[in-house]
């Protein structure tokens, strides 16, 4: 019974070691974060972004997004645009909180403004989102690389 417990043990301890932790705990001064006024630490989204949106059966398009930041709270406005979302229409939005979103939605044509499952990832140099448009059968990802 004893080497079943030392067995186990190790097993937990390797296994605690090993695997990464899931959220990346962003500190004050940290690259491409901003500290709120509660002391909390997010990703400081500010600026324009590369984004390339796989429309599946549709296609794909690029476009630039500027991504105005206040507090936790961002949006995104198209700066090139098409004909489903216009120049200097509102693309994006959301919520940040620690490494990621609390809330983030994407606007589509179909539907208006949709849930979006969504990632930062690159120390906040890349953002990836999803979304599903069921009217149309459609799952929209969009990747957003800072320029």
């Amino acid at each position: 019974m004893k080497t079943l417990s030392v067995s186990i043990f190790l097993i937990l301890s390797v296994a605690f070691v090993v695997t990464p932790s899931y959220a990346e705990q962003l500190k004050p001064g940290m690259a491409n974060t901003v500290t709120l006024a509660d002391g909390s630490v997010v990703y400081d989204l500010n600026g324009e972004w590369d984004a390339v949106i796989d429309n599946g059966a549709y296609g794909i398009s690029k476009d630039i997004i500027k991504i105005t930041q206040e507090g936790n709270k961002f949006v995104g406005i198209k700066l090139i645009g098409n004909q489903w979302v216009g120049k200097g229409k509102e693309t994006i939005r959301g919520e940040l909180q620690g490494d990621g979103f609390k809330s983030l939605e994407g606007y589509t044509a179909a539907e208006g403004w949709l849930p979006c499952d969504g990632k930062i990832l690159d120390g906040g140099n890349k953002i990836v989102d999803q979304s599903e448009v069921k009217s149309i059968n459609l799952t929209v990802v969009e990747t957003l690389t800072r320029k």
